[in-house]
C-alpha cells in the first residue's frame, strides 16, 4: 500500500511538541537530486510491490543507483519519501528527512526540510530532489501520517513569478 500525501499545514511549534514524544529511528535508502519522480509528494510505502514500483519510476534518472525491494522488512519496516518534484537546478535545493516519530495513537509524523545547498551548475536546470528512508516501525503500527515538509530559503530568482 503507498499513501501519497501532501504536506499538512501543521504549526511548529505543535508539530514539535506532537513529535518528539517517541521517535523512530531510520537510515537512508536514497537521497540525491535527480529522480524519476517529477511532481511533489510525500510518501509512505508499507509492503514490498508498491516499494518495487515506485523504484522503477524513481530510479529511471537517479543515474543507476540500485535498490534492492527487499532490503526493507515490511514486516517491521516501512519506507517513507519525500520527494520536491521539478525544481529550478539554480541553486541546487536538497530534500532532508529530520526525524520521525510514532504516537501511541498510532500517528506518524515526518518531519522534512527542503535545504539550499549550492550554485548548480549549468547542466542541471532542473532538479528532482528526494529522500528516501527506511522506518523501523512496522506498517501495522501507523493508522496516520502527517508529513511537515519546510520550504528552502530561496533567492530572489526562485521566487519569481511565486509570490
Amino acid at each position: 500500500m503507498v499513501a501519497e500525501l501532501a504536506a499538512n499545514a501543521v504549526q511548529a511549534s505543535e508539530f514539535v511538541a506532537l513529535a518528539d514524544s517517541s521517535n523512530v529511528s531510520f537510515s537512508t535508502l536514497d537521497t540525491g537530486i535527480s529522480s524519476g519522480v517529477t511532481t511533489a509528494q510525500n510518501r509512505l510505502i508499507t509492503d514490498q510491490a508498491s516499494f518495487a514500483t515506485l523504484l522503477q519510476t524513481h530510479l529511471a534518472r537517479s543515474g543507476g543507483i540500485s535498490i534492492d525491494p527487499a532490503s526493507v522488512d515490511f514486516s517491521t519496516q516501512s519506507v517513507v519519501g519525500v520527494f520536491l518534484g521539478n525544481t529550478p537546478g539554480t541553486p541546487s535545493v536538497a530534500a532532508n528527512i529530520e526525524y520521525l516519530s510514532l504516537s501511541s495513537e498510532g500517528v506518524l509524523y515526518v518531519r522534512a526540510k527542503a535545504v539550499t545547498t549550492s550554485n548548480a551548475s549549468a547542466a542541471t536546470p532542473v532538479t528532482q530532489a528526494f529522500h528516501l528512508v527506511r522506518a523501523d516501525v512496522a506498517p501495522g503500527a501507523i493508522k496516520e501520517v502527517v508529513f511537515h515538509v519546510e520550504p528552502q530559503v530561496a533567492t530572489a530568482e526562485l521566487l519569481t513569478g511565486q509570490r
